[in-house]
């Protein structure tokens, strides 16, 4: 690895890339994303809550080492590397799945709470 090792993503060496992502994971896992929204059965709620605190935290662990790793390996990717950055978008996926459909749910029954106020 020489001076004129510059290239990565968008032009930006992986190096970077790698500590931004490891930085993005620390400040996710001290902010929490809550549930707001409670589900009918409550053991779902616990499921939920687990998605949201620690999946995305992880997807970026993950995006982190991938980055570093393609830094030492020269932007080369491997079958593992590959391996490992489809295990970070189905996290990631799946996080925002339950995020917005807890979302959803919430401005839902805050609807149904508006209109029950109304007919008051």
């Amino acid at each position: 690895m020489g001076a004129f090792y510059l290239a990565g993503l968008l032009g930006i060496s992986y190096l970077y890339w790698a500590i931004l992502a490891f930085l993005i994971a620390l400040v996710s896992l001290f902010i929490r994303v809550p549930p707001f929204a409670l589900p009918r059965d409550p053991s779902n709620w616990i499921f939920k809550k687990f998605i949201l605190h620690y999946f995305h935290s992880a997807a970026w662990l993950i995006i982190a080492w991938v980055c570093y790793r393609l830094y030492h390996r020269e932007g080369d990717l491997s079958i593992g590397l590959y391996i490992l950055v489809g295990i970070a978008v189905v996290l990631m996926l799946t996080f925002l799945t339950v995020w917005l459909i807890d979302r959803f749910q919430i401005r839902r029954m805050k609807g149904k709470h508006k209109k029950s106020n109304a007919n008051d």
